[in-house]
């Protein structure tokens, strides 16, 4: 009878053993399965915006829009266009970028008088009823370029384009610094990310290494005049479109790898127009001057449908793997 009873005991425990190493290992593979769905959902995150690459016809219509232009971007306004040109845009296939000016405050704007005094700088050089902002002061300007982007956001815009953000090498009345603009600029970018708007650099070619993984296309004006458009090819290496306009009648001196236009100083509607790669491919405008190459093959960041798609196969996959 005690040797049953040993007998009986050594079974309890060994099946109670089992039943304990079975429940620690069920709750092991709850917490993987917790651990996999953070990181499925923060994949998922991960380029939801517009990724414009290089070989994508523009035009830039800050001065006012002219939707008979057989472009794939249009550059608008962000506060002056109407939500349903953008509509009928995006209804259309085309995507739309919208301007703010970041680095200065337009007297002419709904918003400007949003901008406390005490940030407010010198004249802005050659640009009547505009001023030079301190970018430093992000905790003030960030509630005021938060509602812009709700604006774009609503209007269904794609992009944003922030003007003046190189400011930093010009006299705007505060001891501003190239660490100062490299900190205003990562501001920007991810306030942009936070609304899942892409966001482009602007003019700023001394950063562009600094900053080419944090920003998704870049839009330089007279690069070839000033000899720069070398200077954005991080970009074009990196797969994203490098969106290059001239105020001349020439596209000399712009490299095949930059979406060359050539537009008036006013970008006015009805004024000067030439697109200088050729897009005959992919739309019916006419064929210019440079021919585009295809870019150097690199890893292209995912869309928010193929991140997502790509995560819940993963999610599946993995549970399986856990279970089995």
């Amino acid at each position: 009878a005690y040797e049953i009873r040993l007998s009986l005991v050594g079974s309890e425990m060994c099946i109670r053993d089992r039943y304990q190493r079975r429940v620690r290992g069920v709750l092991r593979n709850l917490e993987s399965m917790r651990v996999l769905v953070i990181l499925v959902l923060m994949v998922g995150s991960i380029y939801s915006w517009w990724q414009p690459t290089p070989g994508t016809s523009w035009d830039y219509q800050i001065g006012g829009p002219n939707t008979t232009r057989n472009v794939q971007v249009y550059f608008l306004d962000g506060a002056d266009t109407r939500s349903s040109l953008v509509s009928s845009l995006r209804s259309a296939g085309k995507r739309v970028s919208c301007y703010f000016s970041a680095g200065s405050v337009e007297d002419w704007r709904s918003d400007a008088k949003q901008f406390p005094s005490s940030i407010i700088g010198n004249d802005f050089t050659g640009w009547e009823g505009e001023k030079y902002l301190d970018i430093r002061a992000t905790t003030v300007l960030e509630p005021i370029f938060r509602a812009r982007l709700q604006t774009a956001k609503d209007k269904n815009c794609d992009g944003i384009e922030w003007d003046n953000v190189d400011t930093w090498t010009a006299k705007t009345g505060f001891p501003l610094t190239a660490a100062d603009g490299l900190t205003f600029l990562r501001f920007l970018s991810n306030l942009t990310h936070q609304y899942d708007l892409s966001v482009g650099l602007k003019n700023n070619p001394t950063q562009v290494k600094d900053l080419v993984s944090l920003f998704d296309f870049a839009v330089v004006e007279d690069c070839a005049q000033y000899r720069e458009c070398d200077s954005y090819l991080p970009f074009y290496n990196q797969n994203k479109a490098i969106f290059a306009v001239e105020y001349a009648d020439s596209c000399s001196g712009l490299l095949p790898q930059v979406e060359g236009i050539l537009r008036d100083v006013a970008v006015s509607p009805s004024g000067l127009f030439v697109q200088c790669n050729d897009y005959s491919a992919t739309t019916s405008a006419p064929s210019t001057l440079i021919p585009t190459p295809s870019p150097t093959p690199v890893p292209s960041p995912p869309s928010f449908a193929f991140s997502l798609t790509s995560s819940v196969f993963l999610l599946c996959s993995s549970l399986a793997l856990i279970l089995l």
